[in-house]
């Protein structure tokens, strides 16, 4: 992040923005976890054919 973006950044949450006492916590914000449904990183591998399966004579 550049310097000049840093200290906007920095100026608007302590200046600019407001914050609500009495908000939504942040469980009722982003709502239920979704740690059971998480794949994103799963490689499911296709059984490997054999060869005779990919032969050019047949």
């Amino acid at each position: 992040m550049g310097r000049r973006v840093w200290f906007r950044e920095v100026w608007g949450f302590l200046v600019r923005d407001r914050r609500l006492k009495h908000g939504p916590t942040l469980a009722e914000f982003w709502g239920s976890p979704q740690d059971e449904e998480e794949e994103s990183m799963v490689v499911e591998r296709l059984p490997r054919q054999s060869m005779t399966a990919i032969s050019p004579n047949a």
